[in-house]
């Protein structure tokens, strides 16, 4: 049977750089429930960031927010490039390459797309305005813990910034064959890119955390040791992570260390060494042009691109 779990507010943090977990000392008040102006906290132990807090986060993140959402509508019903081949011209959105591969047979390269440059970043514009405005209001939505939770893990799979470089890419390796030329919706996505990064940069986790539940301390026993959730920051004692592996604030995994850590880093490194060498030199894109066939390297490339 699971023991009761004291919670409540602690003013201490634990450095995600070293471990160490250390309180502070509010200046006032109203420090304690988060509420202060701005300022920074450093590591007392290895004088890394712990928390970084800006005076006008809200306004900033729901402005940008906002912008985002405008910009999202535009970048994915406007054209994003033009291919024009002898007299034939054929302007192209988002939508439109979906469809096409989707046409083609191309169920994999269609999935991805629409999930790393629509599914993903309209989650992500969603998940901040859903947030950001009932917090603004101090109102609480349905279901908050969970998208906060999924907005955290959803930020490691946008990928516009990487869909944007392969245009580029793509833009030079066919000027042999045709004229590809950026549309407004190109740089519609540029700019989208910048202003989301911008956004989650000023977004305040903590504050939203502190917002949907104040308590970021539980344990089942007096002065046990503890873990960091490294999704919302709540310090959960070991006891709890030994019982049910979750953190009562916002039900993601908690363990002490990760587990076979070493051993899982170590295969992956073992497995990059071994794949570096051929993904260098092994094609990766093979093209034909009035009956030329040629092959494609990641270093031919970068030559061509010289």
């Amino acid at each position: 049977m699971m023991p009761v779990i004291r919670q409540s507010y602690a003013d201490w943090l634990i450095c995600d750089n070293c471990g160490e977990l250390q309180t502070y000392m509010p200046l006032h008040s109203d420090v304690v429930r988060g509420d202060h102006d701005g300022g920074d906290l450093n590591c007392s132990n290895c004088g890394a960031d712990i928390y970084q807090h800006s005076k006008r986060w809200l306004e900033i993140s729901g402005a940008l927010a906002l912008s985002s959402l405008i910009l999202f509508i535009l970048a994915i019903t406007c054209p994003i490039f033009t291919l024009k081949l002898g007299s034939q011209a054929e302007s192209v959105t988002v939508i439109e390459g979906f469809v096409a591969l989707l046409q083609r047979d191309n169920w994999l390269l269609a999935g991805l797309i629409i999930a790393t440059l629509v599914v993903i970043p309209f989650f992500e514009i969603f998940a901040l305005m859903y947030l950001l405005a009932p917090y603004s209001f101090k109102k609480r939505l349905p279901a908050q813990p969970h998208v906060l939770r999924w907005l955290t893990l959803a930020q490691s799979w946008s990928m516009l910034e990487v869909f944007l470089v392969s245009m580029v890419i793509c833009s030079v390796k066919m000027a042999d064959m045709a004229d590809l030329t950026f549309e407004i919706g190109s740089y519609i996505l540029f700019i989208l890119v910048g202003v989301l990064s911008l956004a989650f940069s000023k977004l305040d986790r903590q504050k939203l955390w502190s917002a949907i539940n104040p308590n970021n301390y539980f344990t089942t026993l007096v002065h046990e040791e503890v873990c960091d959730c490294r999704i919302c920051g709540a310090m959960v004692g070991k006891s709890i992570v030994q019982e049910s592996k979750r953190c009562p604030r916002c039900n993601s995994k908690v363990s002490e260390r990760i587990p076979q850590s070493l051993q899982k880093t170590s295969a992956f490194v073992l497995a990059a060494v071994i794949l570096y060498i051929p993904a260098n030199l092994l094609p990766i894109m093979t093209y034909t042009s009035l009956g030329v066939t040629k092959s494609d390297t990641i270093f031919s490339g970068v030559v061509a691109l010289l």
